[in-house]
């Protein structure tokens, strides 16, 4: 290379001396100048072949240092080895061989050429500015929006996250782990379609992708399959799991729900074994699957592991909640009741968090429930639910057995005891909307209306998005002696709303419509009451009522059939 830009040299002080070139040549040499810019990087990147260079130019058989002439010599490796040399020559030494003849032209020649070089080199500038700009300082500015967003996602900070994204996809194309963040930046700022359609793309069904994408998509299928058995959620379910190339303890869960819905309790259980080394939640589904297939020596032992396992973990520590609760379901299971109990009402004193008193409200109700069905004394039954009624006055569950041990009450004693324990509720520290509630069907059920409906407002007051409230409210009003079939039609819309699949609720709005005189829409409401409904003879009365009202006598005859028929177990037509 020394020897190179020596002769360049050279001849620039030999061209200055000659005099001037034509402003052809010069204008050539600009050219050729812009070619050994533009062949320059591969000429710095193959510099380590300059030694070759010279061995093969030293091989020439011209004074010139640039070039390799004659004819090829005849032969495979001869020909092959001269047109090796013209080429590698040609890429390696063109760059410099532009050079040495530009600085030469332009030292010969004079200051109108200068007018032909002056434009070259400011659109060099110009465009070597430009390429600095969006390939260097565009690459810093992803990675800097790139690096906010994915800081943002670590702190959870979505709607920033969110923000950098949008830049960056302004700006540059998502490689697949950006994309498979962003669809999780719009999962949880309010765009699940668009999250899933990138899911999708990232992950297909049918073919190889993203691991991370198809690892979403199977935890995901898993979850949904429950006992399907739909042989093309299986396949995308298998193929996920393939392609996802995981073996965390989720991926073994959703291998063997595979492995369940198929029908290979065996591997299931083998998925399961291994998974459950590092979750022992899992030995229950263990329990379970053994029981379901009578091994029941199986089954006590996944158990007792379990009961083991989770001991050890309340032991370490015994503010851990969740390990507490398991442990008291484990015992529960194994009709180890007194030790659950102490179990959660340890847990009660050391922490007396919401979680773990839903969770001992669930463990008395399960109590009552085991108790109802044994017919067990009703002081035991009355018992469990009080205590459960006590840690979770919100429970709708817990509520409704109140009413039902109250419809099968044997006495007025007994009567006393589940009102008194309604009404303690709602006087405590903590009156709930359900309690109310639950004291507005026990006295609508004594025949007290004034006093069911009053209770009714004091739920809805409490909790203006319980449904049943809701409804019972407005059907209240509309039957009351001096019905406000206004404010119960409100009531109503908003409970169908809210859950239009619901036949209670359809059958309360179109009840208000009958009585309006809406019969029109009366009757579509019913209809949609119908199936699945409780009452089907009072809807068909109803809607014999509607026909009759509307002129339609034929139809209002064969509704009134149908619910004749109901009520006496026969089916009409």
């Amino acid at each position: 290379m020394f020897e190179i830009f020596s002769r360049l040299f050279a001849s620039l002080k030999s061209n200055v001396r000659d005099g001037a070139r034509s402003s052809k040549g010069t204008l050539q040499s600009i050219g050729q100048l812009l070619v050994a810019i533009l062949l320059f990087p591969i000429r710095v990147v193959f510099y380590p072949f300059e030694l070759i260079i010279r061995v093969l130019r030293r091989s020439g058989t011209s004074d010139d240092p640039y070039q390799i002439q004659g004819t090829a010599p005849k032969g495979l490796l001869p020909a092959t080895g001269f047109w090796l040399k013209r080429i590698l020559l040609g890429i390696f030494i063109l760059p410099l061989k532009a050079v040495d003849d530009f600085v030469q032209r332009l030292a010969s020649g004079n200051r109108r050429d200068l007018l032909y070089i002056l434009p070259a080199m400011l659109m060099l500038g110009f465009f070597g500015f430009v390429f600095f700009q969006v390939f260097a300082r565009g690459g810093q500015i992803d990675a800097r929006y790139r690096k906010g967003a994915y800081d943002a996602i670590e702190n959870q900070d979505f709607p920033l996250a969110r923000t950098y994204f949008e830049r960056l996809v302004s700006q540059s194309e998502l490689n697949a782990n950006d994309q498979f963040e962003w669809a999780r930046v719009l999962n949880n700022t309010g765009e699940p379609e668009r999250a899933l359609m990138l899911i999708n793309r990232l992950g297909p069904d049918d073919r190889p992708g993203f691991a991370p994408a198809h690892r979403v998509q199977a935890l995901n299928l898993a979850a949904k399959l429950g006992s399907s058995k739909d042989p093309l959620q299986l396949r995308k379910l298998r193929s996920h799991l393939e392609n996802c190339r995981d073996d965390s303890p989720e991926i073994s869960r959703a291998w063997a729900a595979y492995h369940l819905a198929v029908g290979q309790a065996d591997e299931a259980l083998k998925y399961l074994g291994d998974a459950a080394e590092t979750n022992p939640e899992l030995l229950m589904l263990i329990a379970n699957i053994h029981q379901q297939n009578g091994r029941v020596y199986q089954m006590e032992q996944a158990m007792e592991e379990a009961e083991t396992a989770f001991g050890q973990r309340v032991a370490k520590d015994p503010l851990d909640v969740v390990s507490r609760v398991a442990l008291a379901n484990i015992l529960a299971r194994q009709s180890k009741f007194d030790e659950a109990e102490t179990t959660l009402l340890t847990g009660l004193k050391l922490q007396p968090e919401a979680r773990i008193r839903r969770e001992t409200a669930a463990f008395y109700l399960m109590r009552h429930d085991l108790a109802s069905k044994q017919d067990k004394d009703f002081n035991e039954i009355f018992s469990h639910l009080q205590n459960a009624l006590t840690l979770d006055p919100t429970s709708q569950a817990i509520c409704e057995r109140f009413l039902g041990l109250y419809e099968n009450k044997s006495n007025a004693e007994e009567s006393e005891k589940i009102k008194n324990a309604l009404m303690e509720s709602v006087t405590g520290d903590n009156p709930s909307a359900m309690s109310h509630f639950a004291l507005s069907n026990l006295f609508w059920l004594e025949g007290q209306l004034e006093e069911a409906e009053w209770h009714l407002e004091q739920a809805y007051k409490l909790d203006q998005k319980l449904v049943i409230v809701i409804n019972n409210l407005a059907w209240m009003l509309a039957n009351k002696d001096e019905p406000d079939l206004a404010r119960a039609l409100e009531l109503s819309s908003s409970a169908i709303q809210q859950a239009p699949q619901d036949s209670r609720f359809q059958e309360t709005y179109a009840t208000i419509l009958m009585k309006q005189k809406k019969f029109e829409e009366a009757i579509f409401h019913f209809q949609k009451a119908l199936p699945g409904s409780q009452i089907g003879p009072t809807i068909h009365e109803k809607l014999a009522t509607c026909y009759r009202e509307l002129g339609k006598p034929e139809l209002a005859e064969l509704h009134q059939k149908r619910a004749a028929g109901s009520q006496d177990g026969t089916k009409t037509p």
